[in-house]
């Protein structure tokens, strides 16, 4: 496999993991089918289905590139292409989101919160939690007996 191969299969596989986290199943091959939805029949945004058509084209090469040992026609414009469009899909610039307005903007904060959540559980299997995660244990334990002892007083006093 040639270098430019085995740096776009890197980049496919990047873009790929954020397809994942917005929409949080499916990849990249999901992200094609909400974009090919989301376009309809008779796209009327010429950049989203120039988009469209740079995805289809480049996911079938990364499938050429995984599948096929006698090489592929994949270059280093191919994989500037693949950069381009993850950048936009993590500034949130990509076209899915561009034609989707807010609930897309939601999808991309939860792929944020994912990845949040994702390095709290890391640091928790670590034993290294944030101070504020201990904070708010607390506070959550502590609120949660302060009901207790209120349902419990209620009870008492009927």
């Amino acid at each position: 496999m040639r270098d430019v191969e085995k740096r776009f299969l890197a980049e496919y596989t990047a873009a790929d993991g954020d397809c994942r986290k917005l929409l949080l199943a499916g990849g990249l091959n999901e992200y094609i089918r909400q974009l090919e939805l989301a376009l309809g029949p008779a796209p009327e945004d010429p950049d989203a289905e120039l988009e469209l058509v740079t995805l289809q084209r480049l996911r079938r090469l990364a499938v050429t590139i995984r599948h096929d040992r006698t090489g592929s026609e994949c270059t280093e414009a191919d994989v500037r292409l693949l950069q381009g469009f993850h950048e936009r899909l993590q500034d949130g610039e990509d076209a899915f989101t561009l034609l989707n307005g807010a609930e897309s903007r939601r999808l991309h904060e939860v792929g944020a919160f994912e990845n949040r959540a994702a390095e709290w559980r890391a640091a928790a299997e670590s034993g290294e939690m944030p101070k504020k995660f201990h904070f708010g244990l607390i506070f959550a334990i502590l609120a949660a007996l302060a009901c207790a002892v209120l349902g419990i007083y209620m009870l008492v006093n009927r």
